[in-house]
């Protein structure tokens, strides 16, 4: 499986010379293409995004065409955030994000479950 994204062509190498390949594409519609005379295909239809199927005889490829920029999918913190095209953010004090407090809650609940348990069968003996 190869991942592109929207409007890049496709090239691979395939077994054959010359062959006619069959593409299908994300909404079902199927596509006859031709290898280059050296045994390529070339496809450069994708300008949708989803799974494609090139069929050739027995074999199939499979491709996805995505919309994302690498740079979207990026998730680490960064020191400057740039907002469109002239505004940008500055970090200036890193806060931990990760402070759990449900454990903490948990024990506590935990406890008063205890004291509870307790304090009704100290009663009742």
């Amino acid at each position: 499986v190869t991942n592109l994204r929207v409007g890049e062509s496709l090239s691979v190498r395939m077994v054959e010379k010359k062959a006619v390949v069959s593409v299908t594409l994300p909404d079902g519609k199927t596509v006859e293409t031709a290898t280059t005379e050296k045994g390529e295909l070339i496809f450069s239809n994708t300008f949708q995004q989803g799974v494609y199927r090139a069929k050739f005889e027995d074999n199939e490829i499979l491709f996805c065409v995505n919309l994302f920029d690498a740079t979207e999918s990026a998730i680490q913190a960064r020191k400057i955030l740039k907002m469109g095209e002239y505004g940008r953010v500055e970090a200036t004090v890193q806060l931990d994000a990760n402070k759990e407090l449900w454990r903490w809650f948990a024990i506590f609940c935990l406890f008063l479950l205890m004291f509870e348990w307790w304090f009704y069968h100290r009663r009742t003996a």
